[in-house]
């Protein structure tokens, strides 16, 4: 017996059993009744089978709904793994080229330390050989000066031993029977201070022997 008839027999044992008694019916009218109630129980069953199907149809978009979340979750959850793995590696990359532009500053800066060095190295050598020829020069200018006041000094004294022997010559000549030259006396202005060239002087021949 299908569901539906099982229906349509339990609703007629309820409508006999709940109905008032009352006077018999003819045998066509009680089957009329029969027809009607078991197309009811049909309609019921009908719709009970429909609400089991949707029932079903709700579990299973459900379960699906389901699924779906949970592959969307783990579809995020790879693409979250993946990126943080990508993300990784692009900060170990980071990392990678921020070591090599420290080791590139470093170099440079040694570089630079280098050639600073060079440069003050440079700079210390040219002020000590400026220095060095300073000290030449003034040394030089030293000596010549010193050479300078020596020949002066010579010159004065010189003059000086000249003066003096002049002098004692006029006093000598003016000693003499002749007198002082005209041209060797101080006194007498007009007369120029005449003196025999070494170079032109003329020897007296000596007397034949």
């Amino acid at each position: 017996m299908t569901p539906a008839a099982a229906l349509a027999d339990l609703l007629t044992t309820a409508a006999l059993t709940a109905a008032p008694a009352v006077p018999a019916v003819p045998l066509a009218t009680a089957g009329a009744a029969g027809a009607v109630l078991a197309g009811i129980a049909t309609v019921i069953g009908l719709a009970i089978k429909l609400v089991g199907d949707i029932s079903k149809l709700r579990h299973d978009g459900y379960s699906a709904a389901q699924e779906r979340a949970k592959a969307a979750e783990e579809r995020a959850e790879r693409a979250e793994t993946e990126r943080d793995e990508k993300l990784d590696e692009v900060r170990a990359e980071l990392e990678g080229v921020r070591e090599e532009l420290a080791g590139v500053r470093r170099a440079m800066s040694e570089r630079d330390g280098q050639h600073a060095a060079e440069l003050r190295s440079r700079d210390v050598a040219h002020a000590e050989k400026v220095r060095a020829v300073e000290a030449e020069q003034h040394a030089r200018r030293e000596a010549q000066e010193t050479r300078h006041r020596a020949q002066l000094e010579e010159c004065r004294r010189r003059e000086v031993r000249l003066v003096a022997e002049t002098h004692q010559l006029r006093v000598a000549l003016a000693a003499t029977p002749g007198g002082l030259p005209p041209h060797l006396d101080p006194e007498r202005p007009d007369v120029p201070l005449l003196l025999p060239d070494p170079e032109q002087r003329t020897e007296t021949p000596s007397p034949p022997t």
